[in-house]
């Protein structure tokens, strides 16, 4: 059996998806292994309430390289450093829809930001800009001893698997992803739960990974 049979039957046992679903599924997160072309995808799942987003990203987790997974309560600029410093990473987004929603509070100080002023949040500008390899995110870091204030260009490109409720109301944002939608309970022999036997599974499966790849 060779790596992708393996990845596939990882997938298979534990995410309820169509067959030419779990293809793409499984061709996505080989694809996270290879060198970073010029432009890349993003998977989504797509779904309402108990239909395997979660689960999903999960088993995604286990077999990309460099994952990040990331919660809504995650902070903006941990992730930002996380991406430029261990680049190329595949980030996992969970409730991408709702992290994208322009903050009432800055995400770093806790102020009120007042209507006319609210701008979009981190991680759309992370969505919107890391499908193109060249893109990046200035970043304001503070004043050097001059009182000048000093930037960073921070990488954001690579690949990067989202879970939402539906799709996303900027076109050209949904454009950038291979959307699946999840259905949920398709299935019997899908477990209840993601027990320690997953966790043995999916630490077998990433060594595989690794050791056919290589993180580098």
């Amino acid at each position: 059996m060779d790596i992708q049979e393996k990845v596939s039957e990882f997938v298979h046992k534990y995410v309820e998806l169509s067959e030419e679903q779990e293809k793409v599924v499984v061709d996505y997160a080989l694809e996270t292994w290879q060198p970073l072309g010029k432009r890349v995808k993003y998977l989504q799942f797509l779904g309402g309430t108990c239909t395997g987003k979660t689960r999903a990203l999960r088993v995604m987790e286990a077999i990309v390289k460099n994952p990040l997974f990331v919660y809504g309560a995650s902070s903006s600029r941990a992730v930002l450093g996380f991406m430029n410093n261990q680049h190329p990473c595949t980030l996992i987004l969970e409730e991408a829809d709702l992290m994208i929603e322009p903050k009432e509070f800055c995400e770093f100080c806790g102020q009120v930001i007042e209507p006319e002023e609210q701008r979009e949040s981190v991680f759309k500008q992370i969505l919107a800009s890391g499908a193109s390899s060249g893109n990046g995110l200035i970043w304001r870091r503070g004043k050097n001893e001059d009182g000048e204030h000093e930037f960073e260009f921070l990488k954001i490109f690579g690949h990067k698997i989202i879970a939402t409720r539906g799709r996303f109301d900027d076109m050209a944002l949904q454009s950038r992803c291979i959307a699946i939608e999840m259905q949920g309970n398709i299935r019997s022999d899908t477990p209840m739960i993601l027990d320690p036997e997953f966790v043995k599974d999916a630490l077998e499966i990433s060594v595989l990974l690794e050791n056919e790849f290589g993180k580098e």
